[in-house]
């Protein structure tokens, strides 16, 4: 059944308009389904400049099967189990992880060399996403040592605990923006993540050149609507 699925979005995405990095201004021109590109009042990434806050989330990270997927300009590993974590009495159930070098969210004007992005979704089709900031550090961070040795294995699938991944007492910003790449479809519920992690030089290149496909991949900044209460 994962196989199937996974052809069948491979012939989806085969049967896209084609876009890329270099032509990101212009993505809302390339299809009508991409119009939010263009348009769209909350789009993703933005600079932030706001306070971070204590976390609200409540995460609840199991065992899962993980499985490898190509997409365009990355290697997005996706997860199959029951792992969520829960918003406002509302449970996110954890679907994928991707990378972005360099960071597509800035904080402060600055971008980090990495960032990564963990998908989650309600039972209403409402998304949730994780940003988690990353640079070089002095020794290999051995909670990312399994993911990184996946990541450059012939193995499509394995066992995969995601609970290190995440530090969950971080402060966190959260905002309502949209997805970063085409249709750039909005109301996605946002949580970038205060503490940047740190990985060895060794990790950062394993990451960068197994799992991104592209010089980079990171869409340019979008202008930030804050809702007004």
């Amino acid at each position: 059944m994962k196989k199937i699925l996974l052809a069948f979005l491979i012939f989806i995405s085969s049967c896209s308009p084609k876009w890329n990095y270099e032509n990101v201004e212009k993505w809302g021109e390339l299809d009508e389904k991409y119009k939010f590109c263009k348009l769209g009042f909350n789009q993703s990434p933005v600079d932030v400049v706001q306070e971070f806050k204590d976390n609200e989330l409540e995460f609840n990270y199991q065992n899962s099967d993980l499985v490898k997927e190509k997409i365009p300009y990355q290697l997005r590993l996706n997860f199959y189990g029951k792992s969520f974590l829960t918003r406002v009495k509302k449970k996110y159930f954890l679907q994928n992880l991707t990378f972005h070098h360099p960071s597509e969210h800035f904080v402060e004007g600055q971008p980090h060399s990495l960032e990564m992005q963990i998908a989650h979704k309600s039972d209403d089709e409402q998304w949730l996403i994780l940003s988690v900031f990353f640079e070089v550090g002095e020794v290999d961070n051995k909670n990312y040592s399994q993911l990184v040795d996946f990541i450059l294995s012939n193995a499509q699938e394995q066992k995969f605990n995601p609970k290190n991944l995440v530090n969950f007492s971080d402060k966190t910003f959260f905002y309502d923006g949209s997805f970063t790449t085409p249709p750039c479809l909005e109301g996605v519920k946002w949580y970038v993540m205060k503490n940047v992690i740190n990985i060895s030089k060794e990790q950062m290149n394993k990451i960068i050149n197994g799992a991104i496909f592209a010089k980079m991949n990171a869409r340019n900044l979008q202008k930030f609507n804050p809702e007004k209460y």
